[in-house]
């Protein structure tokens, strides 16, 4: 009779021998582009595109989208393009924009017509939607939220964030001319 060390020896060996055999006839792995079902036509940019599309899932619950303008030269202007799904197929939503935070140059269009106050999406559809940024002062960082509302009762939110200029210039040239007394 073996003893309960060699028993459990004796299966960890079978375990990790049937393991390795499995691994040895297993077929080879297909390309990730085949593997989603993406056609020779497109050759994989099917991912690339859907990679750096942003969207903002209107239902209850959802997590936050986060949209970074990077570094943006003071006096332009730079815009990211979201979409907004309703992802129940059986009603319409109503979104509203409740809280832009204008002071620092951000704001937000809706739909088609890029409306700043709300917008109708279809039961299933999605809507585009543009985030704009336009500094207002130089050398700064941004970390803001966009409020809005779902059918006039569930909040959703976008933080926006990004940089203008150089913000350690700013820091630098405060704590130097503080120095200076």
């Amino acid at each position: 009779m073996m003893s309960s060390r060699a028993n459990r020896h004796a299966q960890f060996y079978c375990s990790a021998h049937r393991f390795m055999k499995m691994m040895t006839f297993s077929p080879t792995p297909r390309p990730l582009a085949e593997a989603i079902g993406t056609n020779k036509e497109n050759d994989g940019n099917w991912l690339i595109n859907n990679a750096n599309e942003l969207t903002l899932v209107c239902a209850k619950f959802q997590e936050i989208l986060v949209v970074d303008f990077g570094n943006v030269n003071y006096g332009s202007m730079k815009s990211i393009s979201i979409q907004l799904k309703n992802p129940n197929t059986l009603k319409d939503v109503s979104i509203s924009i409740v809280k832009i935070p204008k002071k620092n140059g951000v704001s937000m269009g809706l739909g088609l017509s890029n409306s700043e106050e709300s917008a109708i999406i279809p039961a299933g559809a999605t809507i585009p939607g543009v985030v704009y940024w336009n500094p207002v002062q130089n050398n700064i960082k941004i970390r803001e939220v966009i409020g809005l509302k779902m059918d006039g009762k569930s909040p959703l939110q976008i933080t926006v964030q990004g940089i203008c200029g150089n913000p350690e210039l700013q820091v630098y040239c405060i704590r130097n001319y503080f120095s200076e007394f």
